[in-house]
């Protein structure tokens, strides 16, 4: 009797412990980020990757702190160099010409897998939208980053599919005042493109 009810109690906690254990690794898949995974993050409330930032952040501090990452390939091309990080994703750290600061990072997003909510997750609120093919592309802003948009039925969603991810030299131009060549829309939040075209009140 005591060997039968040692038995139920040990099948018991096991059946109690996996149940905990699968609990557990489902809400670990739900709050995986896979944009903030790729090192996009806020230093300082504006955009950086893996801490970097272009125009702030110098050539020898960029390759140190992406030294970690293990898979790096310098490459020069025109006379400026780049870091090619090996990721899920391709990553792009390129330096100025004179190879002191850095003056971009470009991330080709995995279509697959990475979206606009995503994104907004990590950054927060984007501060514009720039047209470019209002029924199919458009360029989602925040300060020194754009981000290139696929977008389906007509709508900004928070499925809508990342493609390019962009940061640029801080002060270069400004993606949010409206002071740069693009037609800027302020933000409207998740909305249909006809919304945005009728009520987004270019920024400039």
């Amino acid at each position: 009797m005591k060997r039968l009810t040692l038995w139920m109690l040990t099948l018991f906690l096991l059946t109690i412990s996996l149940t905990g254990g699968v609990v557990a690794y489902a809400r670990a898949q739900s709050t995986q980020n896979p944009v903030s995974e790729l090192g996009l993050a806020l230093c300082n409330r504006i955009p950086c990757y893996m801490g970097i930032r272009p125009g702030i952040t110098t050539w020898n501090e960029a390759k140190a702190l992406l030294k970690s990452e293990g898979a790096l390939e310098t490459i020069q091309f025109d006379k400026v160099n780049a870091l090619y990080i090996s990721k899920a994703a391709g990553v792009e750290v390129i330096s100025s010409e004179d190879g002191g600061m850095v003056f971009e990072v470009r991330i080709l997003a995995d279509f697959k897998t990475e979206a606009l909510g995503h994104l907004i997750q990590t950054l927060g609120s984007p501060c514009s939208v720039s047209e470019r093919d209002m029924t199919t592309t458009i360029y989602v802003n925040y300060p020194d980053l754009y981000a290139e948009v696929f977008v389906e039925r007509e709508r900004l969603e928070s499925g809508s599919r990342l493609y390019r991810i962009k940061l640029v030299q801080s002060g270069s131009s400004d993606l949010c005042s409206g002071s740069t060549d693009a037609r800027l829309y302020r933000w409207l939040g998740l909305s249909s493109m006809r919304h945005y075209a009728h009520n987004g009140f270019p920024t400039h």
